[in-house]
């Protein structure tokens, strides 16, 4: 017999495999992307750049950091500033790559991770203090943050917290900056420790992904919790590990998702976030910057965007003409990732 695969939306039967405005069932319009086996397929966001560094996602906004590069460093040049192509930036979620009235930038400064709190955005700047900027308004706080980042940040509880490549951890007070110089720091830069660190929190504790390497000189944990609401902010370790490489990390629901020796790992953590769960083989090789929410996970592994919740329920996007790097962010309805290969942003509905 014949397999019907049409379905039916409204009067009309549609292949919602095919159908970009009835992609994988019905009313799921991709918004300008193609429809492919029932996926939405993406549409570029913003070109230009030579390096999309980093992306975060407000309340009706998508930011990036873009950065121009020469060689193997991405400063921003001051002609680089000058005429926009480097700093961070910020436009309506549905623009696109030709349509972006509402496009602006917010700083034209060298910021690697964007964060984005309680519509806020939070960006490192090229002295290594940290912006914070009214999404709704474009207002900066000043003065900034007068911390010593250089690699990511994040907000917990009541403060901001931020690292820098050498090891050293930072925070400052949310509500009344700044607190004395000499509490700002939770642990000193650790001479050799060149790895890089990864942040990630949940309402009242921060998760911290360690680095390691040949160079390094003091082990730390691969991952570490801070918990916020006391007066002494002290880690302990919740994959206690020694780390022996860089990677990233991501919160959600209780399970850690940590990048570790070109694979990721599920690490589930109890309710006071101080112990590990083995968390037994690895996901898959060679991942990028996880995301999670209720729905999937998403990394990229081997230039393919991955989706997923769980080992057992792995997918592959294969997106033409796409290399999917390391930058992956996500909402409800939007998945945002860049394009290492041509500095591109861009976005599929979900």
């Amino acid at each position: 017999g014949v397999v019907c695969s049409l379905l039916t939306c409204g009067a009309d039967g549609v292949d919602p495999s095919t159908n970009p405005a009835h992609c994988g069932a019905c009313d799921l319009d991709c918004e300008g992307g193609g429809c492919s086996d029932g996926i939405c397929q993406p549409v570029p966001v913003a070109f230009g750049n030579d390096y999309v560094a980093g992306v975060a996602i407000g309340e009706t906004q998508v930011i990036w950091s873009a950065l121009k590069c020469t060689g193997v460093t991405c400063p921003c040049l001051p002609e680089d500033r000058e005429s926009g192509s480097c700093g961070v930036f910020a436009q309506d979620k549905a623009d696109t790559k030709d349509s972006h009235p509402s496009r602006v930038q917010l700083s034209d400064q060298q910021s690697v991770r964007p964060r984005v709190f309680e519509n806020r955005l939070y960006a490192i700047r090229d002295d290594y203090g940290v912006d914070a900027i009214d999404l709704a308004t474009g207002a900066k706080m000043d003065p900034p943050y007068p911390l010593q980042c250089s690699a990511d940040v994040v907000v917990a509880g009541a403060y901001v917290f931020c690292t820098t490549f050498e090891g050293g951890i930072f925070y400052d007070n949310l509500v009344a900056p700044s607190l004395p110089e000499a509490d700002r720091e939770i642990r000193p830069n650790t001479a050799g420790n060149s790895g890089f660190y990864g942040l990630t929190a949940d309402e009242n504790s921060v998760y911290i992904r360690n680095g390691g390497g040949p160079d390094v000189t003091v082990d730390l944990p691969i991952v570490e919790r801070i918990t916020i609401g006391s007066d002494v902010i002290d880690p302990v370790p919740v994959w206690a590990e020694p780390a022996i490489d860089d990677g990233d990390i991501a919160y959600h629901d209780g399970v850690l998702y940590v990048v570790r020796s070109g694979a990721l790992w599920q690490v589930p953590v109890d309710e006071s976030g101080a112990s590990m769960v083995d968390p037994g083989v690895a996901i898959v090789g060679l991942s990028g910057s996880p995301a999670a929410d209720d729905r999937h996970l998403y990394f990229s592994v081997r230039h393919e965007l991955m989706r997923g919740i769980d080992r057992q329920s792995l997918e592959t996007f294969t997106f033409d003409d796409v290399q999917a790097a390391d930058v992956v962010a996500i909402d409800p309805k939007y998945v945002f990732f860049s394009d290492l290969a041509a500095g591109a942003l861009y976005r599929a509905v979900r």
